[in-house]
């Protein structure tokens, strides 16, 4: 399916280094400052149909300009041109920017870290997602060890060696 990501971290955006290998200074900003379709900064990645609108330079006045009528309607004009559109946002405690965005898609994915992320934070998120009638689809948990089920590895690469044997 024809996914579009957008790196709508205005602060500290990464994915298109993650992507691309290199900063670009065209992308969300870019359009949301008047100066190109956002069509025209979206660039295709090395993943099978995922495209990526990097955030473009850096702006001071991020929570305002996600705010603003121009990222409503680029939100609801990707969501005609792609199958799928998620929006990597900073995380929601310390600024308002998450916030803002989740008023405005169709849903929300909270990513929590283990070890890191309280289940207060937790809660509070929850709390302002609910404040702002986000529809929360779930939860990611990353940075987990999986130490627990170590003894499956072998288990596992024994069983996909003998299944790649009979191809």
């Amino acid at each position: 399916m024809k996914t579009l990501l957008v790196d709508s971290d205005l602060r500290r955006p990464v994915l298109d280094v993650l992507f691309t290998g290199s900063v670009r200074k065209t992308g969300l900003t870019s359009h949301l400052g008047h100066v190109i379709q956002w069509q025209d900064a979206v660039r295709e990645t090395t993943v099978d149909g995922l495209y990526l609108l990097a955030a473009g330079v850096g702006v001071k006045n991020a929570s305002e300009i996600l705010s603003s009528r121009t990222m409503f309607t680029l939100i609801k004009e990707a969501k005609d041109a792609y199958g799928i559109v998620f929006f990597d946002s900073p995380p929601l405690l310390p600024v308002t920017d998450a916030a803002v965005l989740a008023s405005f898609v169709d849903g929300v994915i909270l990513v929590i870290r283990a070890e890191k992320t309280s289940r207060e934070d937790v809660e509070h998120s929850m709390e302002i997602l609910k404040s702002v009638n986000a529809d929360v689809l779930g939860a990611v948990l990353t940075g987990v060890e999986n130490t627990r089920y170590k003894g499956y590895d072998d288990y596992y690469h024994m069983h996909l060696k003998k299944r790649n044997e009979k191809k």
